[in-house]
């Protein structure tokens, strides 16, 4: 009984302590591509995280966009990005 309540706990710590490991690791960032074609997106949707970067690529030349923010100007990270 106290081998299978040892192999138990050692278990039980190994998990916790993979667990938090893993959530301590933090998440590769990923770049997301948007084509903008007249007043078509491509995707249509993008769902990203923080740290995430979104790279806009405008496909029309004839045709300028710009960006949409929630934030207000005051907010430094209002525009937290470089026009290519």
């Amino acid at each position: 009984m106290r081998r299978m309540k040892k192999a138990f706990v050692s278990g039980s710590f190994s998990l916790l302590a993979g667990l938090i490991f893993s959530l301590a690791i933090p998440m590769e960032a990923a770049t997301y591509n948007v084509s903008v074609n007249g007043s078509h997106f491509s995707p249509a949707a993008v769902t990203i995280e923080v740290g995430d970067t979104v790279v806009w690529e405008n496909l029309e030349n004839n045709f300028s966009h710009t960006t949409t923010s929630d934030l207000t100007i005051f907010n430094p990270n209002y525009w937290k990005g470089f026009m290519v």
